[in-house]
């Protein structure tokens, strides 16, 4: 489950701690001997969240476990998402990938535009593709962008979903909408592109 990250700083930080010289900790922050720990702290437009699971039985009780960390920042004026941070403290735990596709539904679903990026070698990628693909998303891949800790060039990957709009319900409210001077179809959208009303932008509307 998520919860906001505040509420786990000093644990956070410590198991950042703990991994910021290894490999992994390379593919989160892009770049070699870059050990700067994430910033935790309540921030404008910028969610950040504790993976955490229940583990133990029924009969004895569940305790807490944190396995991992995720970050993104909403741009309210364009309604993009970006400056992803994702973190799984155990590579591979299923609550972590469970948990990150569900935010990420529900980010692609909210919002006009998410993006999201990753360093070639890192092991979510696959999953990456998998979710791009099946919201018609676009990947461009960058090339040797970084060097890894042995001093080999890596690609970094960035991942593109934008909200389409159904070209059916436009055509629908175009004909709804037009000048009721000249009869061009002139409209204003809103953040995710659905019209919300008409502005007749023909330069010389003989009603003028």
């Amino acid at each position: 489950m998520l919860e906001p990250a505040i509420l786990y700083k000093d644990e956070l930080e410590k198991k950042f701690a703990k991994e910021m010289y290894t490999e992994r900790y390379y593919y989160y922050v892009g770049y070699p001997h870059e050990f700067e720990l994430p910033d935790i702290r309540v921030k404008e437009y910028y969610y950040q969240w504790a993976i955490v699971e229940m583990v133990g039985e029924e009969v004895f009780g569940y305790q807490e476990k944190l396995v991992g960390y995720l970050a993104y920042h909403v741009d309210p004026s364009t309604d993009n998402v970006d400056r992803f941070g994702l973190y799984s403290f155990a590579e591979g735990n299923q609550t972590v990938i469970k948990d990150t596709y569900e935010k990420l539904e529900e980010l692609v679903r909210d919002h006009h535009r998410v993006e999201w990026r990753v360093i070639d070698g890192n092991h979510a990628k696959r999953g990456y593709d998998a979710f791009c693909k099946k919201h018609n998303g676009n990947i461009v891949c960058l090339h040797d962008v970084t060097k890894d800790l042995k001093g080999n060039y890596r690609n970094e990957y960035i991942y593109e979903i934008v909200k389409e709009v159904d070209s059916k319900y436009l055509d629908i409210v175009q004909k709804q909408n037009r000048c009721q001077n000249c009869d061009h179809v002139g409209v204003m959208r809103d953040s995710d592109g659905y019209i919300i009303g008409t502005d007749c932008d023909v330069e010389k509307c003989i009603f003028e």
